[in-house]
């Protein structure tokens, strides 16, 4: 059972713990924000009235049933000497979920769920009443009933029998279900999808769409793509001038407001992408059939047509709706390999997209736009789904042609309705929802600069702009420590979010930018084409809809984050599962932190991280250095700090955990 500050026994469901002594203060003010639960069970609350950028801290006794997530009103009610405060949780405002997955356990006649997540610091009493057929040992989601005494343990139910851990299909279902996202569509919505018809069924809106059909036209994806979401064109004008098509499949045409489809859209946000299989936000008939640009068959889209000068900047732009037919399906590797081999059929249309994005991505870089190599993983499963490979992916000039015209679109799309804003006379900005990215926060820019310090970076506390954070990027490239300089940065970003309010993206160096070209995987997406056909149409959308645009922003930010998780959960389970396999094998690895209990080794080629623990270095005793991020010897004076390569062999592995701890190779 799990272990917590709250319980170190039970012998009953109503068994009171004990609770450590812990004085109980006045309180001063009230902090009302979203609380953050570590696996100790101690919480934390930002303070924005504090003068320290330290968080509020919550003893585990005085969280009263507050969980990781949760909008909650604290009582500050102690500071302590270096200025960071105490409180406890007076109110929870909103709950973030109330359904977990776990192994269901037995104990002393008990039923109890023992959560995946370790930042739930409660086991969750099922009484058998609501066992339903699970039996003790399967791996289930449960949803907790009720829980008002934070001296008792939740009371929940069975909601779904999952099956047994360490089975594949199980632990990835497992992940989905504890992001709080379903895997299968109701019946309803999966009808409703049947009913509908392409352009074969004689739709008339094909009479009100431009036709595009005669236009080469291309798709260019993963290898593996079962669904084509986004399309390119490219010819030369009678004039000279070059006309670029960004076409994406046309999903508000099926979806539409109201209907059972959207409210399972906008409650999923998004599709995610796990190591083996993704789940759609669309059924499949929607998202590999009637919205799937597959070659040789005429698809509904919504285009953005580019007319580019010699110099290759925007003279003429067009939004609209067409009908188009996808003539070739390429891979990124197919592609690239035609435009590398200099002759071929749609040899011509290639080259011309990759060298036009090559420039248009050259003068994103001298507006100052970041420029991060992809860190993304390759992951290669068995017969058995079991891993047997493990690299980066190879990023290609194709990939990267792909992109530019994918922010092109996205861009120009944000700045015509930005645009249209400050027309005939309006006094407000016209609802939209925008993808913003905020400049990174100066003190989160000093913390970085002195984690770098360690590593031999030096940049002075203080700096700041894109130009700062390009340089260390590639003062970093092909360093050994390139992925650790690259992941620390990216953590130093704020995170990109949806909103109502223009604002900018920091990262991509763009004064306007949305999201337009992926409305089969992202509801924003869809929500832009709906607005952007309303203003092209020339319809007046009353500023009341500002409500709704910012409540699916912040829901679809919320969702991103959640389904980013869930991806990077799969992933690491992958990762400890392939280490697993590797227990006397030498791996290079770089040392990614270092902590007063051990440091941690981040492995070079499949980027798994595991701690090395100072009690298996028994030839020393060792002095953790916090400035310098560095442990030394006593004895033989042998340091071990932040950026150091070094060899390992695994100890152990822990799938539950997604943990790995290491040792020294030598």
């Amino acid at each position: 059972m799990k272990k917590n500050p709250q319980r170190d026994h039970r012998e009953r469901p109503d068994a009171h713990p004990k609770r450590r002594v812990v004085e109980h203060k006045v309180p001063t003010r009230e902090v009302t924000g979203t609380i953050r639960i570590t696996s100790s069970g101690i919480g934390y609350l930002d303070d924005p009235g504090a003068q320290t950028k330290r968080s509020i801290e919550i003893d585990p006794n005085f969280l009263h049933t507050a969980l990781h997530g949760d909008t909650v009103l604290v009582f500050i009610t102690s500071a302590r000497q270096d200025g960071s405060a105490m409180g406890e949780v007076a109110k929870i405002i909103k709950r973030l979920r109330t359904r977990f997955v776990g192994v269901l356990e037995k104990k002393n006649n008990f039923f109890y769920l023992v959560p995946d997540d370790s930042r739930m610091y409660r086991d969750i009493l099922i009484p058998e009443a609501n066992l339903g057929d699970a039996k003790g040992g399967e791996k289930i989601l449960a949803r907790i009933l009720e829980w008002d005494d934070p001296l008792r343990d939740p009371i929940g139910e069975v909601l779904r029998i999952i099956g047994k851990p360490g089975i594949h299909d199980v632990e990835m279902m497992s992940i989905v279900y504890e992001k709080n996202f379903e895997i299968d569509f109701p019946s309803e919505v999966l009808e409703e999808a049947d009913k509908l018809s392409g352009p074969e069924g004689g739709d008339e809106s094909i009479r009100a769409r431009k036709d595009l059909r005669s236009v080469r036209t291309a798709t260019i994806d993963p290898e593996n793509a079962k669904d084509f979401d986004d399309a390119l064109s490219v010819r030369r004008l009678e004039n000279g001038a070059l006309e670029v098509g960004v076409h994406v499949a046309d999903v508000s045409h099926y979806v539409a407001p109201g209907t059972s489809l959207n409210l399972e859209a906008r409650r999923r946000g998004t599709s995610i992408y796990l190591v083996d299989r993704t789940i759609p936000m669309l059924p499949e008939r929607l998202s590999n059939d009637l919205c799937s640009l597959n070659p040789n068959e005429d698809k509904f889209a919504f285009s953005a047509l580019f007319t580019l000068d010699k110099q290759l900047h925007v003279t003429n732009e067009w939004f609209g709706k067409t009908i188009i037919r996808s003539d070739r399906r390429f891979s990124y590797e197919e592609a690239q390999k035609l435009i590398d081999s200099g002759s071929g059929e749609w040899y011509e249309e290639l080259n011309l997209l990759s060298t036009t994005a090559k420039t248009l991505r050259e003068r994103r870089m001298e507006s100052g736009a970041l420029t991060f190599e992809d860190l993304e993983l390759k992951i290669t499963l068995g017969p058995d789904n079991k891993p047997v490979d493990i690299s980066r992916k190879a990023r290609l000039n194709t990939h990267k042609l792909i992109e530019e015209f994918m922010l092109l679109a996205n861009h120009r799309t944000a700045d015509f309705v930005a645009r249209k804003s400050g027309k005939d006379g309006r006094e407000a900005a016209l609802p939209f929802i925008y993808r913003v990215h905020p400049s990174p926060n100066q003190q989160k820019l000093n913390d970085l600069f002195g984690f770098l310090q360690a590593l031999g970076y030096r940049r002075t506390p203080g700096e700041s702009g894109r130009h700062v954070l390009n340089d260390l990027i590639k003062e970093a490239a092909g360093k050994p420590e390139e992925a650790l300089v690259q992941t620390a940065m990216i953590q130093t970003m704020e995170r990109a979010f949806y909103t109502t309010e223009n604002k900018g993206h920091f990262g991509l160096a763009l004064p306007t930018y949305t999201h337009f070209t992926s409305p089969i995987r992202r509801y924003p997406d869809l929500i832009v084409h709906r607005l952007l056909m309303r203003y092209l149409s020339g319809e007046i959308v009353p500023l009341s809809e500002y409500e709704e645009c910012e409540e699916i922003s912040r829901e679809c930010s919320e969702l991103e984050r959640r389904a980013q998780e869930a991806e990077r959960e799969s992933i690491k389970y992958k990762q400890v599962e392939f280490m697993e396999g590797h227990g006397g094998k030498t791996f290079d690895g770089i040392i990614s932190r270092v902590t007063p209990w051990g440091f941690f080794v981040q492995e070079k080629k499949t980027l798994a991280e595991g701690m090395v623990s100072f009690k298996d270095l028994p030839d020393d005793y060792y002095i953790f250095d916090e400035k310098k991020l560095a442990v030394t010897g006593t004895r033989h004076k042998r340091v071990y700090r932040l950026g150091d390569a070094i060899q390992v062999r695994i100890k152990r592995t822990n799938l539950e955990r997604r943990q790995i701890d290491y040792v020294l190779a030598s």
